[in-house]
C-alpha cells in the first residue's frame, strides 16, 4: 500500500480554480472600488446611496415574493378547478394540503435538521452575545 503522501491530491484542480477566480473577482472589485472612490463622495451621500439601493432593492424582494405566491395561488388552486370535477377538486385540496404538510415535514427533518427557524429575539441574541454569528442552516 502507498503512503497517503504519494497519492495526487483530486481536490487540486479545483483548489486552483477557485484561486484563480478568486484573484479575478479581486482585481474587478478593485477597479469598481477605484472609479467609486474617484467621484469625490462625502461619506453621507454613499451611506444614502446604499440605504436607497438596499430599500429599492427589498421593495423589489416583496413584490416578487408576492407575485410569487399569487403564481403558485393560481397554479395550485385556481387552474385545477377549471380542469377537475366538483368531486376531483374536493379530493385534490386535501390531498394537496397532505403533500405540502409532507415537503414541509422532509424540509425540516432534512436540511432545517429539526430547528424551528429564526425569530427576532435569535437574531439580536446573535448579534449582541456571538458576534452576530448567525446559524445558516435554520436561517435558509
Amino acid at each position: 500500500m502507498r503512503p497517503l503522501s504519494s497519492l495526487p491530491d483530486p481536490t487540486r484542480p479545483a483548489r486552483r480554480a477557485a484561486r484563480r477566480a478568486a484573484l479575478r473577482a479581486g482585481g474587478v472589485w478593485d477597479r469598481i472600488a477605484e472609479r467609486f472612490n474617484g467621484l469625490g463622495l462625502n461619506e453621507n451621500t454613499i451611506l444614502l446611496g446604499f440605504a436607497v439601493a438596499i430599500g429599492v432593492a427589498g421593495g423589489l424582494g416583496a413584490v416578487v415574493f408576492y407575485s410569487l405566491i399569487d403564481l403558485a395561488f393560481w397554479i395550485l388552486y385556481l387552474t385545477p378547478a377549471v380542469y377537475l370535477t366538483q368531486s376531483g377538486i374536493l379530493a385534490y385540496r386535501p390531498l394537496l394540503t397532505g403533500i405540502g404538510l409532507t415537503l414541509a415535514w422532509a424540509i425540516m427533518k432534512g436540511p432545517g435538521r429539526g430547528h424551528e427557524g429564526l425569530n427576532v429575539p435569535d437574531i439580536q441574541r446573535a448579534v449582541a452575545r456571538e458576534g452576530g454569528r448567525v446559524p445558516p442552516r435554520p436561517a435558509l
